[in-house]
C-alpha cells in the first residue's frame, strides 16, 4: 500500500499493520504486540471513536458520526440509533397531527398499539368521547326548545270577525272608511272586491273604499273580508264577512252649451273662443273633428252638475278657409259647436322693387337691404336665393330683408324668388358691386405715325370702379376719361427709330395690356443722310451738235454748261471761236441736287 505517516493511519490500516481483526477490538487492545507507535496510534483512534460516538444524541449527530468514522467501531450501533430516532420522530409527528380529534386518536392507537404515547392517547380519546356525548345531549335539548318556540311563533288562531256595515255612495263616487274588528293576524286577513269600479285598500283594521264616478245606471257590488287561522303559513278555520257597496245612477237628463258656432279670422283672432257645457251626468266627453285648432278643457263639479270650460285656440291660417266641430258628449246626449276660420290665402302679391344693386362693402353687421312686400296673404316665404347672400322673410314688418357680406371678388349677381301662400312667385334680380366680371379693351394695339397723336380706347367694364393705367415709356402718356374709356397719347418722333411700348389697364384683379407702336426714321441709303447728291451733269461728257460742242464744268465756282462755237465775221470773214456759259439748270450752279429718295431730309420714314 501507499506509505503513510503513523499519525495518518486509520483504525483499519493500524489493524492491518498489526495483523489483527478490527472486530476483536477493544477486548484485545491491552494485549496487542507490535510496533509501539502503531499500537499507540490505534489506542488513540479507538478512544477518539468512543468519544465521538458517546457525544451523539440526535439523528444529525449520529449521521455525522457515520459520515466521518468510516471504519469506526460503533457504526452498527450508530445506524440503529438513527433508525430508532427517525421512527420515534415519525410517531411523534403522527400523534401531534391527530391528538385533537376522536378519529385521529383512534388512528394513532390502531397504528401504534405499543407506541410511546399509547396510554395518553387512550385517556384523551375517552375524555373526548364523553364530552361529545354530553354536547350532543345539550344540542338535542336546545333543538327541541327551538322547535317548540318556532311552532308557537308560527301558530296564529282566529276566533271572531266584525265589520261596521254596508256602504252607499252618490253618482260622483268618493271614499268611505269601514272598521274591521278581529283577532286574526294581519297577514291572515284577505279582502276581495267583486267589481273593478271599487278600489279597496286595507291598513290594519281599517278598510278604505274608493268608488269612481258612475257613468251608467244604478249599480252595486260586494266586498268580502276573510280571516284565517294558520300554522306555518297553512290557512284553516276561515271566518268571512260581506259588505255591500251601492252607487246611485250617473245617467244625464240634459246637456247644454252656451254657443253653437265659433269663428276665427285668418290670424287666429276670435271675439269669443270659449265654450261652456253643463250636464247632470257624470261622463262628460269633449272631442274635435279637425286638427287645425287646439282644445284645452277644464271639467269641474257644480253641485250635482258637471261643467266643462272649453277654450279653442288656433294660429295664423296660411291656407284656404277651414271648418271643424267640437263634439261634446254625455252618454246619449250630444252637442256640436261648429268652428271655422277665414282663408289666409293672398289675393294680391307684389314687391317694392324687382332689382337691387348692393354695395361692395356689404350690408354691414346687424344691417340689411329691405324690400317691402305687399300682400293680403298671411304668409309668404323665400323660395330660393343665391348662396352668397341671406334672404329672410320678415312677416311682421312685411318686408324682405337681405344681408350680404363684403365682396372681395368679382361682381356677383343672381335672383331671389319669393313665394306667396297661394303659390305666386316674384323674382328680384340682385347684384353686388365688386371687381368686373367682363373686363377688356376694344383694342389690343395702337399704331401712331411719327407725328404726335392721341387715340381713345373703349374699355369693357361692367363694374362701378374706375380703371387705373400704368405705362413705362416716357414718350407715351395716358389718362382715364371714365370707367369705360381711356386716352393714349404719344410724343412726336423726330429722329428715333420705330418704337414700341405697353400700356396696362387694371381694375380690381383684372388687367389688360395694349401695345402702342410708333413709326420712326432710318438714314437714307441713297444720300448717306446728307439729303443731297452730286449733280448728274457733273460727269456728263462733252457732246457735239451741228451748232457746236457742249460741255459741263466749273467756272468761277459755279457749275455751268459751256457752248463752244465758231463765229464768222464779214462776208468773207475769218472764223472766230466763241464761248457761251450758262448756269446748270439741274443743280443751279452749286453742283448738288436734292436727294429724291428722302426729299433732301437725309432720312427715310420707317414703319414699326
Amino acid at each position: 500500500m501507499e506509505y503513510k505517516k503513523i499519525d495518518e493511519l486509520s483504525i483499519s490500516e493500524c489493524c492491518a499493520e498489526l495483523n489483527i481483526e478490527s472486530l476483536q477490538l477493544p477486548t484485545i487492545l491491552e494485549n496487542i504486540s507490535g510496533p509501539q507507535e502503531i499500537v499507540d496510534r490505534l489506542k488513540s483512534l479507538v478512544d477518539a471513536d468512543m468519544s465521538a460516538f458517546k457525544s451523539c444524541s440526535t439523528i444529525e449527530q449520529f449521521e455525522k458520526y457515520l459520515e466521518l468514522w468510516i471504519d469506526g467501531l460503533h457504526r452498527s450501533e450508530a445506524a440503529q440509533r438513527v433508525a430508532q430516532l427517525k421512527a420515534q420522530a415519525k410517531e411523534l409527528a403522527f400523534y401531534k397531527t391527530n391528538q385533537n380529534s376522536i378519529s385521529g386518536l383512534e388512528s394513532y392507537i390502531k397504528k401504534y398499539p405499543n407506541g410511546r404515547f399509547i396510554q395518553e392517547a387512550k385517556d384523551s380519546l375517552a375524555n373526548k368521547k364523553k364530552a361529545r356525548k354530553i354536547r350532543n345531549i345539550i344540542l338535542l335539548i336546545i333543538a327541541i326548545v327551538i322547535a317548540i318556540v318556532v311552532c308557537l311563533i308560527n301558530y296564529f288562531p282566529v276566533s271572531h270577525l266584525d265589520v261596521s256595515g254596508d256602504v252607499s255612495l252618490g253618482k260622483r263616487g268618493g271614499n268611505k272608511t269601514i272598521t274591521i274588528s278581529t283577532d286574526a293576524n294581519d297577514i291572515n286577513i284577505d279582502v276581495q272586491e267583486s267589481s273593478n269600479w271599487i278600489d279597496v285598500n286595507r291598513d290594519g283594521g281599517t278598510l278604505s273604499i274608493n268608488v269612481v264616478p258612475n257613468t251608467d245606471d244604478e249599480r252595486s257590488a260586494y266586498i268580502t273580508v276573510n280571516t284565517y287561522s294558520s300554522f306555518f303559513g297553512k290557512k284553516f278555520n276561515c271566518i268571512s264577512k260581506t259588505i255591500k257597496v251601492s252607487q246611485s245612477s250617473g245617467l244625464p237628463t240634459y246637456l247644454k252649451t252656451n254657443t253653437s258656432e265659433i269663428s276665427f279670422d285668418k290670424y287666429g283672432n276670435c271675439s269669443s273662443n270659449q265654450i261652456t257645457a253643463t250636464t247632470d251626468g257624470c261622463d262628460l266627453q269633449v272631442s274635435t273633428s279637425a286638427s287645425w285648432f287646439s282644445v284645452s278643457k277644464n271639467i269641474t263639479e257644480d253641485g250635482d252638475n258637471m261643467v266643462a270650460s272649453i277654450v279653442l285656440t288656433t294660429g295664423t291660417n296660411n291656407e284656404g278657409s277651414k271648418t271643424g266641430d267640437v263634439v261634446i258628449r254625455c252618454n246619449d246626449y250630444v252637442e256640436k259647436v261648429k268652428v271655422s276660420q277665414a282663408s289666409g290665402l293672398a289675393t294680391y302679391f307684389r314687391v317694392e322693387k324687382t332689382s337691387l344693386t348692393m354695395a361692395e362693402e356689404g350690408s354691414g353687421e346687424g344691417m340689411c337691404y329691405p324690400i317691402d312686400v305687399y300682400t293680403d296673404g298671411t304668409s309668404w316665404s323665400v323660395y330660393s336665393s343665391p348662396s352668397w347672400l341671406t334672404a329672410y322673410a320678415d312677416l311682421e314688418d312685411k318686408r324682405l330683408e337681405i344681408q350680404v357680406p363684403a365682396n372681395t371678388g368679382k361682381i356677383k349677381s343672381g335672383t331671389i324668388t319669393i313665394k306667396s301662400n297661394n303659390g305666386d312667385l316674384r323674382d328680384i334680380s340682385v347684384s353686388q358691386d365688386g371687381d368686373p366680371t367682363n373686363f377688356g379693351a376694344a383694342k389690343s394695339s395702337i399704331k401712331f405715325g411719327t407725328s404726335g397723336d392721341s387715340e381713345y380706347v373703349t374699355i369693357y367694364n361692367d363694374s362701378h370702379k374706375q380703371p387705373s393705367i400704368s405705362e413705362y415709356e416716357s414718350w407715351i402718356s395716358t389718362s382715364v376719361i371714365d370707367k369705360n374709356r381711356i386716352k393714349i397719347s404719344c410724343n412726336r418722333n423726330y429722329d428715333d427709330p420705330p418704337r414700341s411700348g405697353t400700356v396696362y389697364v387694371s381694375c380690381g384683379d383684372e388687367q389688360e395690356s395694349i401695345t402702342v407702336k410708333q413709326d420712326g426714321w432710318s438714314r437714307c441709303s441713297s444720300c448717306g443722310g446728307d439729303g443731297e447728291k452730286d449733280c448728274p451733269n457733273l460727269y456728263t461728257n462733252p457732246w457735239t451738235t451741228e451748232f457746236g460742242s457742249y460741255a459741263y464744268g466749273w467756272v468761277n465756282g459755279q457749275h455751268v454748261l459751256r457752248r463752244m462755237y465758231t463765229s464768222w465775221t464779214g462776208w468773207m470773214g475769218a472764223p472766230v471761236p466763241q464761248v457761251e456759259d450758262r448756269i446748270c439748270s439741274v443743280c443751279g450752279g452749286d453742283g448738288h441736287v436734292e436727294c429724291s429718295k428722302c426729299d433732301g431730309t437725309g432720312k427715310i420714314k420707317k414703319s414699326y
